[in-house]
């Protein structure tokens, strides 16, 4: 069986071919957002032919951001990083150019798939999973299922409040290196997490000020998360969680400060295994499962 997985992000689309369970193939093309979500969509349907297994394919598996009706793979909300995108009827789309099975699903949620198929989280039944980069997403995982809620937005925690603003700036990649460069009297577009990371691990105060800080932020809405799920485990991603050496420590500490003790001994926090590939591997999951379930 040929699946074809895509990962659609506002700056870059990945795209990873699955052959008998195995990927074999992996690459990505920039999404150019800024000529909106039916040129990404295109460009998919465009590249799909060129990268096809014994000239078929046997379903298209797709991780998408934003908050996503499933069983209609249609987007139904989503911030406005990607022109004209909300509304995109997904699965009707390439349906009709392929007549293969599609699945659509939010792209947090592929990340959490990924992680209790075959990652970090394998055997738990109970997961939180947070993703830190341009925003902040979460994904539920409750009693083996992932939790969508009444209309697909369960999750979303990046509208929570969290001092005096939404948790997408409170404790975004995006919303550190704003606050960094504001307190530097320097422009934004001379930072990005690769450099803040560096300057931490260089004892630049301010840095470090700032990035301690998001770790309070985050791990507030952790706190509170466990609260009302009860995780076995909480699984951290991101681009920036790419640096565990220095920020799962700090989650795990400041964490354990807001919980019930013996919920903080219960509750392992792990950094995401798949990383970049998280969206491919989960949307492929999530083919698998939902196509199960039709059979």
């Amino acid at each position: 069986m040929a699946i074809l997985s895509f990962d659609i992000g506002g700056t870059n689309t990945k795209w990873g071919v699955f052959h008998q369970g195995v990927l074999i193939s992996s690459g990505e093309f920039p999404s150019l957002a800024q000529y909106g979500g039916k040129h990404i969509l295109q460009e998919m349907i465009d590249i799909a032919p060129l990268l096809m297994v014994d000239e078929k394919w046997d379903g298209v598996a797709i991780s998408a951001t934003g908050t996503i009706d499933v069983k209609q793979g249609k987007v139904i909300q989503a911030t406005d990083t990607i022109p004209n995108y909300c509304g995109l009827e997904m699965k009707a789309i390439f349906e009709e150019a392929f007549h293969v099975p599609v699945t659509v699903e939010n792209d947090v949620n592929c990340a959490l798939l990924a992680e209790v198929k075959a990652g970090v989280a394998q055997g738990c039944e109970n997961v939180f999973v947070m993703t830190v980069g341009t925003g902040v997403g979460g994904g539920v995982y409750a009693n083996g299922r992932i939790v969508h809620g009444a209309q697909g937005f369960a999750g979303e925690i990046g509208y929570l409040p969290s001092h005096g603003e939404i948790l997408d700036l409170a404790g975004s990649t995006r919303g550190l290196i704003s606050r960094i460069a504001r307190a530097k009297g320097d422009e934004v577009k001379n930072w990005d997490g690769h450099r803040v990371m560096t300057s931490y691990r260089h004892q630049d105060d301010i840095v470090r000020r700032e990035v301690h800080q998001m770790v309070e932020n985050l791990t507030d809405v952790m706190a509170l998360a466990t609260s009302f799920l009860n995780p076995e485990m909480i699984v951290l991603g991101g681009g920036i969680m790419t640096q565990k050496d220095i920020l799962l420590p700090l989650c795990e500490a400041s964490f354990r400060k807001k919980v019930p003790a013996r919920i903080g001994e219960c509750t392992h926090i792990e950094a995401c295994h798949f990383n970049n590939q998280a969206g491919i591997y989960g949307a492929y999951y999530n083919f698998l499962e939902k196509e199960a379930i039709h059979k």
